[in-house]
């Protein structure tokens, strides 16, 4: 189990600074109140409570509204680019899926499960002190094929069962399709994890040395979003966890119960479902809703400005 210890520091600090305003209100803030009509110098005792238990509203608001409604989130890395990118500070809805203990992460009341396309937040299967930021791809039951070549997916339905592709009476078959690829504004520079935007239709205006990154829409049962695409990478399909074989190129991950499988939208340039494996229901913190400020800036380096065309709500 891993604690939240800044949720743990707000209960503590609502705990304390409660303890303090419910005893100023019973014991002293009649006094309080009557030295301040007398213009008599109040007590250091009463000043004291008054001070620590003044602070416990403001505590608790912000508890209760990080905890239970919204959380920040900034965008650490490009691995959802071009969706959201590095600089971007996101509100979290925590109660999308789940209201939760805000401490331990632990499950209270199940709200609703996470839609194919949603983007959540969560903790990291292998690492559950960090939160990762991907877009859900496979849901409990279905088989998620990736084609490491081709860099395309094919899913099959939970309905579907065995080794066979063709669909029984009754189950909906899951429609993936794919645009064209061409150039897109992103740019990968060799030997470090900065990817910069340039304008379309320039080759390299910067002069450095990397690879300009590729584009395509991916539309799955009619949801659509954009994937970037590096041409200089494949995936090492031996990283991958959690797979099997499935056909020429292409690795296979059936979604365990209560599980979801999660990929990053800058496809080759993320760590995610292939190589953490599945993200438990439990995992979740919440569902990425909306871009509240952006700042243009590169992986650890100061900002150098706002972009405010991207404030608005995350599709």
């Amino acid at each position: 189990m891993v604690i939240n210890k800044f949720a743990l520091f707000l209960v503590i600090g609502a705990v304390i600074t409660g303890i303090f305003w419910l005893a100023y209100k019973i014991f002293f803030k009649k006094a309080h109140q009557e030295s301040m009509i007398n213009n008599q110098q109040p007590s250091a005792l009463h000043t004291w409570f008054d001070g620590i238990g003044g602070l416990f509203p403001v505590i608790a608001i912000v508890l209760i509204f990080r905890s239970f409604i919204f959380e920040p989130f900034q965008i650490p890395s490009g691995s959802m680019m071009r969706t959201l990118l590095v600089g971007d500070f996101l509100l979290v809805n925590k109660f999308s899926y789940g209201i939760k203990n805000p401490v331990t992460n632990a499950n209270w009341i199940d709200v609703s499960d996470p839609k194919r396309g949603d983007i959540v937040v969560f903790k990291a299967p292998l690492e559950p002190e960090k939160d990762f930021i991907k877009r859900v791809i496979g849901l409990p039951g279905e088989r998620v094929m990736y084609n490491y070549e081709t860099k395309e997916l094919k899913i099959l339905p939970a309905c579907m069962k065995g080794a066979s592709e063709i669909a029984p009476v009754g189950c909906k078959l899951i429609d993936i399709s794919y645009s064209e690829i061409k150039e897109s504004q992103f740019y990968s520079v060799d030997n470090s994890q900065a990817i910069l935007e340039i304008p379309e239709g320039e080759s390299n205006p910067i002069g450095i040395k990397g690879v300009r990154l590729l584009e395509r829409t991916e539309t799955i049962n009619g949801r659509t979003n954009t994937i970037l695409l590096d041409p200089s990478r494949r995936d090492d399909f031996r990283a991958y966890v959690s797979s099997t074989w499935a056909e020429d190129y292409s690795r296979e991950f059936t979604v365990p119960k209560d599980s979801y499988f999660v990929m990053g939208d800058n496809r080759d340039h993320s760590s995610d479902g292939r190589f953490f494996g599945f993200v438990p229901k439990e995992n979740l913190v919440g569902k990425a809703v909306f871009i509240w400020i952006s700042f243009e800036r590169l992986p650890d380096e100061w900002p150098t400005g706002i972009r405010f065309s991207r404030i608005g709500m995350i599709e």
